[in-house]
């Protein structure tokens, strides 16, 4: 359950950035939304909890409010959130490890299909959470630390400002 948030923070501000074609002026506002959105969904899960505080969640409330047959439908919307949850990180991750080794560039697609059977193995037969998390955790960190031990101006630190993104 813990990696929707974390990918999606992994991310979000470059996401929001290639978005908004790097306007940096509309960035605040869709981050005022987004926030506005958490809270909106927030509020949700309590009522939820508060209404069924042995479990269920949405499926429950599908199916007291509509019927047993309607539980499927936020189900089927959990299974595809947690499959575009993992499509969208192997993408980031594939423009992470670019970014680190731009001679891959030509590889993304190879890259991003050993990023998921990297995956799809450590949850096959890793499910055992913590171990999981440090291997899964390792090439951010990696990626942390060459980028603190790099010689010459940080990128993510520059004075000038910088075109976001290049959408050619």
């Amino acid at each position: 359950m813990i990696a929707d948030p974390v990918s999606s923070v992994a991310y979000a501000i470059e996401a929001a950035l290639r978005a908004l074609h790097g306007d940096l002026a509309l960035l605040l506002p869709t981050m005022a939304l987004v926030v506005g959105l958490v809270v909106v969904v927030t509020a949700n899960y309590w009522q939820l909890v508060r209404r069924f505080p042995k479990g269920g969640g949405a499926a429950a409330a599908a199916g007291r409010a509509f019927g047993p047959r309607w539980t499927f439908v936020p189900i089927g919307a959990l299974v595809v959130d947690f499959v575009l949850t993992i499509g969208i990180s192997i993408a980031a991750a594939a423009s992470a490890v670019i970014a680190l080794f731009p001679a891959l560039a030509d590889w993304r697609i190879p890259l991003a299909l050993l990023l998921l059977l990297v995956a799809a193995g450590l949850t096959w037969f890793g499910h055992g959470g913590r171990p999981t998390a440090e291997v899964v955790s390792g090439p951010a960190r990696l990626y942390a630390s060459l980028l603190n031990a790099s010689p010459g101006p940080r990128p993510l630190f520059r004075r000038s400002p910088i075109k976001v993104c290049d959408l050619r």
